[in-house]
């Protein structure tokens, strides 16, 4: 939305003593401007409420394309069970411009139940005219991945990685 704002947020969180499971393929960030997704219930505390469990028939649980920004994924358990696709993708903006950038992925678990794993759990791929920058990922768990637990392809700068844990 053009009004989107940092005080003007969609903000997608579980109320007070609800733990949703959520059983899907893809929530597509597609443009996104300051959406927020908090697993805590109420928005407060530490505990991963949320979960969100990939399908075995592949496909990723969040995608971020053509210049989404401002976006944080914060607080959840991320489950993905496909042996084909990566948990989280950045992709390439089409035409120029900002890119996939200033998005956070924040105290959330990355996980799979299958072996072998996905090949990655974050995958970004920018483009020469529009690179994926300035994104953050911190304080994650990375747990059983094919090959990386983060993969920054081409076109990508100054993304801040620090403070995660990863266990193939």
């Amino acid at each position: 939305h053009p009004d989107a704002s940092v005080v003007k947020t969609l903000t997608i969180r579980p109320a007070v003593g609800v733990n949703p499971a959520i059983n899907t393929s893809t929530f597509i960030l597609d443009g996104a401007r300051f959406v927020i997704f908090d697993g805590r219930q109420g928005g407060s505390g530490t505990i991963r409420s949320m979960s969100i469990s990939v399908p075995g028939s592949g496909g990723s649980a969040f995608v971020f394309d053509n210049h989404s920004q401002n976006n944080i994924i914060q607080y959840c358990s991320i489950r993905n069970n496909s042996t084909s696709s990566s948990s989280i993708l950045f992709l390439s903006a089409t035409g120029p411009g900002p890119g996939n950038s200033n998005n956070r992925i924040e105290n959330d678990s990355l996980s799979t139940s299958v072996d072998p794993g996905p090949p990655q759990h974050i995958f970004s791929l920018g483009n020469v005219t529009a690179k994926n920058q300035n994104n953050t990922v911190s304080t994650n768990v990375f747990l059983g991945y094919e090959v990386n637990g983060i993969f920054l392809s081409a076109n990508n700068s100054d993304w801040v990685i620090t403070g995660n844990r990863f266990f193939q």
